[in-house]
């Protein structure tokens, strides 16, 4: 030996420093309320080890928002669909109590009409654009006969 201090081999200060860096992180981790380095790391681990499967994900997601959406706008139509039905019908009894006066009906012919009646009106309600002037005075109509039969008990 020459005087000299021996200089510590590479694969010691490697180990040094991994051993300084695991317990600088580990101090941070368990006093710090702001930061968690361990969490982070291991994160960024999880996220490069599932890259893959997340893109599939997102992807998958995206489909399924594009159902939701197509399925929203079905529900849609099959609402319409049901509230004109629901006014053919409205119009339909109209007409028939206007051109046939005496014709008799049953109970149950006019608690299905005012089923009709409350499910068109709700739609109405809940979509201000579909116009609902069609149908007004024929429900007028309905509700004002099926009074009268009620309280004469002339049902068929």
């Amino acid at each position: 030996m020459s005087g000299r201090i021996p200089l510590l081999q590479l694969q010691d200060l490697t180990w040094m420093a991994g051993v300084a860096f695991i317990g600088v992180t580990s101090l941070i981790q368990a006093f710090s309320k702001r930061f968690s380095p361990w969490t982070w790391i291991l994160e960024q681990i999880g996220k490069s080890i599932n890259k893959e499967s997340l893109a599939k994900l997102n992807e998958i997601d995206e489909k399924v928002n594009k159902l939701e959406e197509w399925n929203n706008k079905q529900d849609e139509e099959f609402l319409k669909a049901k509230a004109i039905s629901a006014r053919r019908r409205i119009l339909l009894c109209a007409d028939e109590i206007s051109h046939k006066p005496d014709v008799l009906h049953t109970e149950e012919y006019f608690n299905e009409l005012l089923n009709d009646i409350k499910m068109y009106e709700n739609y109405c309600h809940t979509h201000p654009t579909f116009k609902n002037e069609k149908a007004v005075f024929s429900i007028e109509l309905i509700k004002k006969t099926y009074k009268k039969c009620f309280e004469k008990n002339s049902f068929l």
